[in-house]
């Protein structure tokens, strides 16, 4: 019963890596995504924060799917440890998951610092053009300013008559 009960988590273990590997694919789809709309001469901040907001669905996701895993391999590491022979290919396939989910972890960790980068910069030139058109509207506004007051009333205008 127990030797059932093992081989039941064992499958729940090695469903929970593959969906685990499924949805760090998933952010690496938005991410790229997200990276093509940095690039654009034309970048739209709606669309990225729209992209922002679906990874952070998928991220609750993976959260959810990493407690799972921690919860049965807990349930499961002394098993995997003194009955290997019997669980081999599962162990193996696990393993193998395991370390595709590594890769594809690092690969994301690297497009984000890019993207972080990219963003930054984006940013950075957003304020400046945001300062930028400020300062012009001040620089205009003085100047409409000052020539309205050039002239104020009971002041007389002296005219050359001569010709």
């Amino acid at each position: 019963m127990a030797e059932n009960k093992n081989a039941v988590y064992i499958k729940i273990l090695v469903d929970t890596l593959e969906k685990k590997k499924e949805t760090l694919e998933i952010l690496t789809e938005i991410t790229k995504e997200q990276e093509t709309a940095l690039n654009r001469k034309d970048f739209s901040m709606d669309y990225f924060e729209e992209a922002m907001e679906k990874k952070e669905k998928v991220i609750e996701n993976l959260n959810q799917l990493e407690d799972g895993f921690e919860a049965f391999y807990q349930r499961l590491e002394s098993v995997l440890q003194t009955d290997k022979a019997a669980y081999r290919s599962e162990i193996r396939k696990a393993q193998g998951l395991i370390g595709e989910i590594t890769d594809l972890s690092v690969r994301l960790q690297a497009m984000e610092a890019r993207n972080k980068e990219k963003l930054t910069a984006k940013l950075t030139d957003k304020r400046q053009e945001i300062r930028n058109f400020k300062n012009s509207n001040q620089t205009a506004e003085k100047y409409y300013h000052n020539m309205a007051n050039q002239h104020q009333a009971g002041q007389s205008y002296f005219l050359d008559r001569k010709k």
